[in-house]
């Protein structure tokens, strides 16, 4: 009996390990005064290390791939910088909008390793907070911008 309830506790750990979760989370901060957003993106970086197909993420290579996967209104955001950390990588970014105007907005990255891939980017605009989830079928989404 209670070798059965070892073993189905077993069973239950195991198969939760085989259901991982494929997401990502970041911040978007429109600042007013430099009629910019400010964008913090972190990911999984065991999934960075498998799309880059390397243990140590080459800076320039990271840069390349992201700027390809995620843009505003079309165009590929300001690269700032990356931190590389064991659990997770941080992407900054920045990236001009125009006040009173609509702002497109596509976050694709990591959804060639995994269909199940989510996204998820809280955008601030001054007192207005939303949370925007991208999909492989949702890639891009439009917002209200700042002023409008």
């Amino acid at each position: 009996m209670i070798r059965a309830a070892i073993l189905g506790l077993l069973l239950m750990a195991t198969g939760a390990q085989a259901h991982p979760i494929e997401a990502s989370i970041g911040d978007a901060h429109w600042r007013p005064a430099r009629g910019v957003f400010e964008i913090a993106l972190r990911l999984p970086t065991h999934d960075v290390q498998a799309k880059l197909k390397t243990v140590n993420v080459d800076p320039a290579a990271l840069e390349a791939w992201v700027l390809t996967r995620f843009a505003v209104n079309g165009e590929p955001p300001t690269w700032i910088g990356a931190e590389v950390k064991p659990d997770s990588t941080w992407i900054y970014l920045e990236a001009k909008a125009k006040p009173g105007t609509t702002v497109r907005l596509r976050h694709a990255l990591l959804f060639e390793l995994s269909p199940m891939q989510v996204n998820t980017l809280n955008v601030t605009i001054g007192v207005e907070k939303l949370t925007l989830g991208f999909t492989r079928e949702k890639a891009e989404q439009t917002i209200v911008g700042p002023g409008g």
